[in-house]
């Protein structure tokens, strides 16, 4: 197994980086790069190629649900989480059609982070 599992975090807001880095502490997670818009976690995704990524729904240029189509184009087997404050209850269906399984509504925990990782690493 690897040592290190790659995460790349894409979300407008600056500290949801520093909250996800934190609550990964001491665990096999490491956040390797952030983006902060939707636009450049699709580019970041491509070039980094990283094991999963964290999405936010409401982002500049790109939403939630084309940036996961646009990161899905390029690596039809990503794994993401969809990580957001917004209420993606009309959009679950839509983000499960593409794959998408995995959800955790901010402000989270970081069991709670730890254990949608472990769910998806284990998936």
């Amino acid at each position: 197994m690897k040592d290190k599992i790659n995460i790349l975090v894409i979300d407008d807001s600056p500290v949801i980086p520093k909250l996800v880095k934190k609550s990964l502490v001491g665990s096999r997670y490491e956040v390797v790069d952030y983006a902060d818009s939707g636009l450049t976690g699709v580019r970041m995704y491509g070039n980094i190629k990283p094991d999963m990524a964290f999405v936010d729904i409401t982002m500049p240029d790109l939403d939630g649900v084309e940036t996961v189509k646009q990161i899905l184009k390029i690596d039809p087997n990503a794994k993401i989480i969809i990580l957001s404050a917004t209420d993606y209850s009309n959009i679950k269906e839509e983000f499960e059609e593409m794959g998408v399984k995995h959800f955790v509504k901010k402000p989270f925990d970081s069991d709670e982070l730890l254990s949608a990782l472990n769910q998806l690493i284990d998936f």
